[in-house]
Parts: structure tokens; sequence; C-alpha cells
């Protein structure tokens, strides 16, 4: 996952990082690293960090599926990020499937196991197959 990643006193002094990072190679101690250093070069206090997602990107997350990170969320955004690239092609589909279907992150992850995927059958197809285990 792609994460934008904002601190507040920053922000509030009208500087944007207007940085990405990627969860899979950045570290949290290394996007830390970098707000500090860019605090420090404006006469901030870098020791003092309030570091939020302004946005992120993710072939997994669909605006619809709604992450709601809280102000404290870098380490959720690394959570999250690890449970996805945990699931298998399979999973993906399946976790998608309740994602366009409405269901929040959390909501899908904790159940997407119960999706069946029927790839490559038309809607006649699968009510005859249906109709015949009845």
């Amino acid at each position: 996952m792609k994460i934008a990643v904002e601190e507040w006193e920053l922000y509030n002094h009208g500087h944007l990082l207007i940085k990405w990072f990627d969860t899979e190679l950045d570290t949290i101690e290394e996007i830390e690293q970098y707000v500090a250093s860019i605090k420090a070069s404006e006469g901030l206090n870098s020791a003092d960090m309030e570091l939020f997602i302004a946005d992120y990107e993710a072939n997994y997350l669909y605006p619809q599926g709604g992450l709601s990170f809280d102000s404290e969320c870098l380490l959720e955004a690394y959570e999250v990020a690890e449970q996805m690239d945990s699931l298998n092609d399979t999973e993906l589909k399946q976790y998608k499937a309740m994602i366009n279907a409405g269901y929040k992150h959390k909501e899908a992850l904790q159940s997407y196991e119960d999706v069946e995927i029927y790839e490559d059958t038309s809607m006649e197809e699968l009510a005859v197959s249906t109709a015949e285990l009845k």
C-alpha cells in the first residue's frame, strides 16, 4: 500500500510534505526520521510529531471500502497492508467481492471466506447448476 503521510504542525504551518511512502519498502521509523528532518529544517520541534495519513492507494481497497484511519493511523496502515499481503489470489477476490457489495474493510476481512466466487459462469449456468443440486 502506498500512503501519503502528513504531520499536523507542518500542515498547520502551510507546509505540505507531498511525499508518498510504500509500506513494503519504507518503515515507520524511516518515515518518522524523514518528517523529523523536515520539521527541524523548518525550525519546528522535531521530537513532537502527530502524523496522519492524508491519502492512500492500494489495488485491494476501493473508496467505498471506507478505510477510516484514526489520527494515529500509521501503525494501522501497516497492519492493513500486512493483512492484505497475507491473502492469496482467491481470498483477495472474495474480499474484493465483499467490498464491492458495500462491506467495510474490517467486516470484509473477517468474513471473506463465506463468499463463493463463480468465475466464467453466467447467471443462467449458475441457476441451472443450483437447481440440479436440489
